[in-house]
């Protein structure tokens, strides 16, 4: 599911560096974090609606299917999809910020969300199997899933962590658009 928002986000901004129209919009706006500030907002949001409408479409499924959920959980996982899914859509736009290809973005994000989790847990060193954890998508999840003793960290710690790559990767990626020509 996140691969469903986190391409067209790529594309969203790498785009605009395949096409050239990044030198109109930076001719426009000479001060490029705002631009890329919007950028994120402008992909994050609708990812936001997105993940709410399809997880309250899921428990509305649900609850034609006599399957009653906890109500909090129902609350939690609704909310947290679209918490989610907003937050990797922004994480991808800074990722297309940092490579600025098209391709090379798009097999980043890729990488990061889905091989790098499986690659980590096949080591068999323990304690980089830990790690695995703290990666953007087996943490980001924790917010909308149900809790799990065995996780190292809870739903809202998990969602900080991704917090963390989105802001992490935003502030590597406005250092970058400040420093470079378009």
């Amino acid at each position: 599911m996140q691969l469903l928002v986190a391409i067209p986000a790529v594309v969203f901004l790498a785009s605009e560096y395949t096409s050239g129209s990044a030198r109109v919009t930076f001719l426009a706006v000479p001060t490029r974090i705002p631009v890329l500030l919007g950028k994120q907002l402008a992909v994050a949001v609708p990812a936001a609606v997105a993940g709410v409408a399809g997880a309250g479409i899921a428990f509305g499924g649900n609850a034609l299917l006599d399957a009653h959920p906890e109500v909090w959980a129902a609350v939690r996982a609704v909310a947290g999809a679209g918490l989610y899914l907003a937050a990797i859509a922004a994480l991808s736009v800074a990722v297309a910020a940092i490579i600025r290809s098209l391709v090379g973005a798009t097999l980043t994000v890729a990488a990061l969300l889905t091989v790098a989790p499986l690659i980590v847990t096949l080591i068999p060193i323990d304690w980089v199997q830990r790690t695995a954890a703290w990666l953007p998508t087996p943490a980001g999840q924790l917010v909308f899933l149900p809790d799990n003793p065995d996780a190292s960290l809870s739903w809202w710690g998990g969602y900080l962590v991704l917090l963390a790559w989105t802001a992490g990767a935003t502030f590597i990626a406005g250092v970058l658009l400040r420093a470079r020509d378009v």
